[in-house]
This record gives C-alpha cells, sequence and structure tokens, in this order.
C-alpha cells in the first residue's frame, strides 16, 4: 500500500463486518485486519460482535490458540513454554460446556504428563497418568474409595468428575486427582482439579456466579441476520451497524476459505460503495484489500469495468459481483473467570479439601 492510500485509509474510520453465509476463520479475520493496519473500530468485545462473535466463541478461539502454542512448544522441547500456554488453554477451555471441550482437555493432559517425563518428574507421571486413565474412562475401580459430594447453589447446576455426569449422590473415587466442573446455562462454570486425599468422605460446597450479560448480543444478532442476504434490502441495518461503531464506512466481507470478497458501505450516503473487490489470503495478508478500502482497485459494478489491479491476481477480472446476491450466496477477557465463590469447609478464597470423619 502507498503511503497515500495508507493515509487515506487511516483517515475513514471502518467498521469490518462479516456477511458471508459461512464465517471467516481467524486467519481470514486476521488478514482483513492487518490489511486495514489495525484501524478497524471498536472494543474487542464490538468487532467480535461484527464477526457475529459471542464471548464464549471469543473463550474457545483464545483457548484453541493457547492448545496450539502449547504443542508447538513442546515439539522445541520448550516445557517451561509449553506449561504456561497449557495453563492458559485449560483456563479458557474450562469455561466453556464440559461435553464441549472433553478431548481438548485430554489433550492438555497428556501434554503436561509428557512435559513431566522430560522433567524426569515420575511422581507427577504417575498422578497424570491415573488421571488421564479416568478422563478416558479406563481406571479400574480403587480398592478402598473415597467418597466426593458436592453441593452446587444453584442446586440444580450439572456436576461432572472426570467429564462424566455425576448426579447428586455421594461419588466414590480413587485417592489422587480429579477434574471437577460444575455448570448450568446462564452461570459462569468451574472448571477445577481437585485432589482428593484419605480417610474421607470430602464434601465440597460450589457456589456458581451469574454470567454477565452480552453487551454485544444486539449487535451480534443484527449481523447473523444478514448473512447470505442481498445487502441492498439491508441498508438501515448497514446505518445502524455504522451508527453503533461510530464508523464513516461499514467493509463487508465474505469469505471461502482463502478466498475474499468486499464490498463498502458510506454510512454518510446511505448507500454501498459501487466497486467491489476480490482476493485470497497470501502468507497472512490481503494484497490489495487495503487499497480498496481506500478508494483504488476493485471492480466497478455500475460500469461492469474493472479498476485498478487489486492484488488478486494477474488476467481478466472475475465480476463475480455482477449481482450482490451472488456475492451473498457464495460466501480467535483475560481469561473468564470460571468461578466467584468456592467453599469446601473452609472461608478461604484458596480451594481446599478436609476430610470429614
Amino acid at each position: 500500500m502507498t503511503a497515500l492510500s495508507l493515509l487515506l485509509a487511516l483517515a475513514a474510520r471502518v467498521a469490518i463486518v462479516d456477511v458471508g453465509a459461512d464465517r471467516a476463520s481467524p486467519a481470514v479475520r486476521a488478514a482483513v485486519e492487518a490489511s486495514l493496519q489495525g484501524s478497524s473500530v471498536g472494543d474487542s468485545g464490538l468487532r467480535d460482535a461484527l464477526f457475529g462473535l459471542g464471548p464464549l466463541d471469543r473463550t474457545r478461539f483464545d483457548g484453541e490458540a493457547a492448545l496450539e502454542r502449547a504443542k508447538a512448544a513442546f515439539g522445541a522441547l520448550k516445557c517451561e513454554q509449553a506449561d504456561k500456554d497449557l495453563e492458559a488453554a485449560e483456563r479458557q477451555l474450562g469455561a466453556l460446556p464440559a461435553a464441549d471441550v472433553q478431548s481438548r482437555i485430554a489433550d492438555i493432559y497428556k501434554y503436561r504428563k509428557a512435559c513431566a517425563a522430560n522433567r524426569g518428574d515420575e511422581a507427577q507421571v504417575t498422578r497424570l497418568g491415573a488421571l488421564l486413565e479416568a478422563l478416558e474412562g479406563k481406571a479400574a475401580p480403587a480398592p478402598a474409595p473415597i467418597e466426593l459430594r458436592v453441593d452446587p447453589e444453584p442446586d440444580d447446576a450439572s456436576i461432572l468428575i472426570d467429564g462424566r455426569e455425576a448426579g447428586r449422590g455421594g461419588h466414590p473415587l480413587a485417592p489422587g486427582p480429579h477434574l471437577l466442573d460444575v455448570e448450568k446455562p446462564g452461570f459462569r462454570k468451574l472448571h477445577r482439579l481437585v485432589d482428593v486425599q484419605a480417610p474421607g468422605p470430602v464434601r465440597l460446597a460450589v457456589t456458581l456466579a451469574a454470567q454477565p450479560s452480552d453487551a454485544q448480543a444486539a449487535v451480534r444478532a443484527q449481523v447473523q441476520s444478514l448473512r447470505g442476504a442481498p445487502m441492498e434490502r439491508h441498508l438501515s441495518a448497514l446505518s445502524e451497524i455504522a451508527t453503533r461503531a461510530s464508523a464513516d464506512r461499514v467493509l463487508l466481507i465474505d469469505a471461502s476459505g482463502v478466498l475474499v470478497q468486499a464490498r463498502l458501505f458510506d454510512a454518510e450516503a446511505g448507500a454501498l460503495d459501487p466497486r467491489a473487490w476480490k482476493g485470497r489470503v497470501v502468507q497472512g495478508a490481503l494484497p490489495g484489500l487495503g487499497d480498496f478500502v481506500a478508494g483504488r482497485g476493485g471492480v466497478d459494478l455500475s460500469a461492469g469495468k474493472p479498476g485498478k489491479p487489486n492484488g488478486a491476481g494477474k488476467g481478466k477480472q472475475d465480476n463475480t459481483w455482477g449481482h450482490w446476491y451472488s456475492w451473498a450466496i457464495a460466501g480467535a477477557l483475560a481469561g473468564l473467570a470460571t468461578v466467584l465463590v468456592l467453599s469446601a469447609t473452609s472461608s478461604s478464597d484458596e480451594l481446599t479439601i478436609k476430610a470429614n470423619h
């Protein structure tokens, strides 16, 4: 992008909205935002909502990204860094419904066990091996099980121990670490590793905090209603989005894999720009998209003639955007706190477990 076009791009406040029938991947979103040199408007929550993402979607993306970083660090024999990333991954993914992330949580503990083996920590290898067997349903019955009883608030919250529904009664468990999940829609989930020790029984009182309201729910619902729709019929909705985001322009994105198509909505004029753009992600970037947003390149739909090259490749320009409906149809806080109050026969903020004789 030339210095002049960059200045032009930065002069306008641009909101990026994903209106494709299929949600753009995190890699495509990163490439789009990079093309605008970080000048897209809105805080992180609003920008997520403009891509149709809610708080838990962001939590999932962050957790998956942390897990991938941990795998890469382990592959480079950097277990200290891998352990930090695994901790972040569990903090994020553990906030999601247990049924959706059980396999990912098991992956986290597999890598923790592998790092413990690399350090020569045999005691930790044994402990984590037993936990993995429990998560995979392979653990043999304990000869002298310890009873664990969980009292949740709200009292109809679901209780899962080692990834399986546990019900309301006492639960005989082998001594050692176990994963406890307590969850209910509308409340922040508890995900915690507990260490159950003899002689038992052990009783835990768990209070779940209410989930904060989603401040961007209305924006996300509005974006969802635009997916796959002809934009000419939704100019008022685009104006509302521009107002919410305090944007001068709305960049409409439709992605299919690494292929990206775009149009611009001018908030002041209340109309779609007659130009359209098409390109593909190359090495994490979208060559030409920044110039298009700055007013250079793209295809003039009203004239049916291409503008200046937009970086999508040489040769004749494919006028896929001749009709807007053809474009429409074609088409990753800080970690969430998982619990505010957790007591286990203790007034401490830390989780403690005591055996009750």
